[in-house]
């Protein structure tokens, strides 16, 4: 049975909101169906990447990425594939 204090001892102590799942979630989708090629691995691994060259940043590890640092991240590599008007 878990107690809760697993999570809040990696969160930092404080509890994180849970609406935010589902937008990161909505947004990776959107990123990976844009780069259907990549492993979510390498999609990952990417869009950090990325994220540390346009900002000039260099994030530690992957481990301590914030989920804000995240979203802003795919959302700056995402890019929506344009639709043909036929």
């Amino acid at each position: 049975m878990s107690t809760g204090k697993r999570s809040r001892i990696y969160s930092g102590g404080e509890m994180k909101d849970p609406k935010r799942i589902d937008k990161i979630i909505e947004l990776l989708r959107a990123t990976w169906k844009s780069t259907p090629t990549e492993r979510l691995g390498q999609l990952i691994v990417n869009v950090i990447r990325t994220a540390e060259l346009s900002r000039g940043r260099r994030f530690t590890s992957l481990f301590y990425v914030e989920d804000e640092d995240l979203t802003d991240a795919l959302k700056d590599y995402f890019k929506p594939q344009p639709t043909e008007n036929k």
